[in-house]
């Protein structure tokens, strides 16, 4: 979600959009924005990404609660490791002018689509338990939105193929298919993960995770 572009959104609609989405966000984080935003500002159109990560009943992970911590008390940003590490960083590279970009995994191409399948996969997969709690939560968003007419939809986004065969050999295709299930029964749902000229297609992705921006576009193209 956070891959499309909010300014081709912007010109392609003449609406006015935001792209709150965050990289590896779990579903407490995207609760908490929708909350913010709607707090915040009047909604008209919201639209939720969602991926069977996310419903993993152990990825509790809540930065957005913390990051509004710090309104309440700045002097915690300070303190902050990422923030800190980022300053240092940052320190580095002005004197020394030589910090590599942090975002780039330390091996080429096809190392790192082994390494997601056979390393990252094989451990999310591992401790992977099915939260329906989850999907609780969004029924009282839908609701929520009808209630106050908002229009809601929810973008699950093409997964490559191989990792789609790394959930069944890891003993997750149960819930994977639960999860393909459930979410187009919530609302509206633009489900590119069941797309075979597009999760059958390696060069459409730059890890086994994500398309390439063309891809991404085409969604926008798609759903606008």
């Amino acid at each position: 979600m956070e891959h499309l572009n909010v300014d081709y959104l912007r010109h392609r609609t003449g609406q006015e959009w935001a792209n709150l989405a965050y990289g590896g966000a779990s579903m407490a984080e995207i609760l908490e924005t929708f909350h913010y935003a709607d707090n915040h500002t009047h909604l008209t159109n919201v639209c939720i990404g969602l991926n069977f990560n996310l419903f993993d009943r152990h990825k509790t992970n809540n930065q957005v609660r913390q990051v509004l911590s710090y309104q309440q008390n700045p002097l915690l940003y300070l303190c902050d490791r990422v923030v800190l590490k980022a300053c240092v960083l940052l320190l580095f590279d002005g004197v020394f002018g030589s910090v590599d970009n942090v975002e780039t995994p330390p091996m080429d191409h096809d190392d790192f689509w082994v390494h997601q399948l056979e390393v990252t996969t094989q451990e999310v997969c591992r401790r992977y338990e099915y939260a329906p709690e989850f999907a609780d939560s969004l029924r009282g968003i839908i609701a929520y939105c009808r209630d106050k007419r908002i229009a809601v939809n929810f973008i699950i986004f093409p997964e490559h193929e191989d990792l789609v065969a790394r959930y069944s050999l890891y003993g997750r295709e149960q819930e994977y298919r639960r999860f393909q299930d459930e979410i187009p029964a919530l609302t509206r749902t633009y489900d590119f993960a069941a797309r075979r000229e597009i999760i059958g297609n390696k060069e459409l992705f730059s890890d086994p995770y994500h398309t390439i921006n063309e891809v991404y576009l085409g969604i926008i193209d798609e759903i606008w």
